[in-house]
């Protein structure tokens, strides 16, 4: 209970919360990804398919890209694959956003979801959330 109390209190600051829905391959989000607070991201390869190992469930918020990612490891590049990247991605378009200054929570849903890409099922679903997050002016597919 006093982790989900510390998140609730950063977010009552309007502090970006983000967080991995985890790579079990299962239906649950994985904390703190799962927490109202924390905005949830999973992954999707280049062809916008969800991650093979994503987390799915309700908590899933968004996706970026995370599937097949070049990273630098121990003094070399190599592809990875993960939620974790993606959610490194995700707060990168989210930091974009806060630029223009720090808003709230709501708000800050508002001006990612305006320009989100659905993908799935129509509206929010459990796999890709409300969709891919994309900065302003990002050209589509």
């Amino acid at each position: 209970a006093g982790a989900a109390v510390v998140l609730a209190a950063l977010a009552s600051q309007d502090v970006a919360l983000v967080a991995a829905t985890g790579n079990d391959g299962r239906n649950g989000v994985a904390y703190p990804a799962s927490d109202p607070h924390v905005i949830g991201i999973s992954a999707i390869d280049a062809a916008r398919k969800l991650f093979v190992d994503a987390n799915r469930g309700d908590e899933v918020d968004f996706v970026a890209p995370g599937v097949e990612v070049l990273v630098a490891q121990e003094g070399h590049a190599a592809y990875r694959s993960g939620t974790s990247f993606a959610a490194a991605i995700a707060t990168a378009v989210i930091a974009h956003s806060l630029a223009r200054g720090s808003v709230s929570p709501d708000v800050l849903t508002e001006r990612l979801l305006a320009r989100s890409e659905d993908l799935g099922r129509p509206g929010h679903d459990a796999d890709y959330g409300w969709g891919l997050l994309r900065l302003p002016d990002c050209p589509g597919k």
